[in-house]
């Protein structure tokens, strides 16, 4: 196989999985892992803006309002 070949090859693997990196991620759960959800992402907003330690305090209530999360 030809150093044109392989490169074909890699550049279509590479577009083909870069097609499906589109495809948004569904995650449902419960209502009882709503809380938990909301908190995390408020921690993940807090940590965007630099807020570590209140991030941590939300982290820490999500896991108090659902231990399994």
């Amino acid at each position: 196989m030809s150093i044109k070949g392989i490169t074909l090859f890699i550049a279509v693997i590479v577009s083909l999985t870069t097609a499906n990196a589109n495809v948004p991620i569904i995650v449902s759960a419960g209502a009882g892992k709503r809380v938990a959800m909301s908190l995390s992402n408020k921690a993940e907003k807090q940590l965007e803006n630099g807020d570590v330690a209140v991030a941590k305090l939300s982290l820490d209530a999500a896991l108090h309002a659902d231990p399994k999360f």
